[in-house]
């Protein structure tokens, strides 16, 4: 997902990442968690349309962009759908979903940067910063840990769609915040499919 962020704008972005809800809802479906209801299976294909007609209306349309926002939200779904699973069917406490989970997205998230980031940041010197500044990257890590562990309470609590559309309230900051006052390029056709989305939700 945050490769993305180097081929789209951060609006088209988050206009996409509005998708993950939809996406989330069809995995819980599909992989028998949760069945939804008429209405909420009318609100997805919204927010799908929506977002359909933002992308038809994005000026800077990057497909290597597109796909790697696709490949983020499809996981983000997938790991979403598996959590709710392992927390509601093994009756796991918060903590204990960590024990077990933790290691392996550690283990994924290295796996991936090893190939892709660390030539980069070894060519750079990038490490570098991080040995010049330990605290900020302890505080950026710890923010990280309690992140994650809100998002085993409230997927714990409710479901893992309700934490992706709390996600979208967030998203839709982000847009207002970026076509006000980063001036972003956006198109009425764009911001339409967005409001339909949100409208959805």
């Amino acid at each position: 997902s945050n490769a993305a962020y180097m081929y789209l704008t951060i609006t088209f972005n988050q206009m996409l990442a509005a998708l993950t809800p939809s996406v989330t809802l069809l995995l819980l479906y599909l992989l028998g968690v949760e069945t939804p209801t008429r209405r909420t299976s009318a609100a997805v294909v919204l927010i799908s349309a929506g977002c359909f007609i933002s992308s038809y209306g994005e000026g800077h349309f990057d497909l290597v962009g597109v796909g790697f926002r696709s490949m983020g939200i499809v996981s983000a779904a997938v790991r979403l759908v598996l959590t709710q699973k392992l927390l509601k069917s093994f009756h796991l406490s918060v903590l204990e979903s960590q024990y077990y989970l933790a290691p392996v997205g550690a283990f994924f998230l290295l796996l991936a940067a090893l190939p892709s980031e660390l030539p980069h940041a070894l060519r750079t010197g990038a490490l570098v910063v991080v040995a010049d500044h330990p605290l900020e990257f302890l505080a950026s890590a710890s923010l990280g840990v309690v992140a994650s562990m809100m998002t085993f309470v409230v997927i714990k609590l409710t479901n893992s769609v309700t934490l992706k559309v709390l996600n979208t309230a967030r998203n839709a900051a982000f847009v207002l915040f970026s076509v006000t006052f980063l001036e972003e390029a956006t198109t009425a056709l764009q911001l339409s499919g967005y409001v339909v989305s949100l409208a959805a939700f």
